[in-house]
């Protein structure tokens, strides 16, 4: 098995998990894979944060470019992971207007945003 540290992973696995594509999961399988990639998703921000502290010793634009994408995979992670968290909170049987209550919407939204991932029940894989 290949060692990767966790941006390194993330790097190479986004493109096709954090797409959505895959074959449907079981809810036990998804929620596994949901608590491994939230704590990649911890270690890769504890990471970028490391690096955000440093970046005052950075003095190139590689390396300022480099922490943007960086970044911007974790974003794309986080909003996988929580589609992911949605779409099995529904197959529980939980209420669109508790899930929009947790995000801060209305429960028409959550459910305009999520109805699609939610009837596909895709997680990562």
């Amino acid at each position: 098995m290949q060692s990767h540290t966790p941006g390194q992973r993330f790097t190479q696995e986004g493109a096709q998990a954090g797409s959505g594509a895959g074959s449907p999961q079981t809810p036990e399988v998804a929620i596994d894979r949901l608590a491994q990639l939230s704590q990649d998703l911890e270690q890769l921000a504890e990471a970028i944060l490391d690096q955000c502290a440093d970046v005052s010793q950075q003095d190139t634009e590689s390396d300022a470019v480099e922490l943007i994408t960086k970044v911007l995979t974790l974003q794309t992670r986080s909003v996988t992971m929580v589609e992911c968290a949605v779409a099995h909170a529904r197959y529980r049987g939980v209420k669109w207007r508790q899930i929009g209550d947790l995000l801060g919407v209305s429960r028409q939204a959550a459910h305009a945003h999520f109805s699609d991932v939610v009837q596909q029940h895709r997680c990562p894989t």
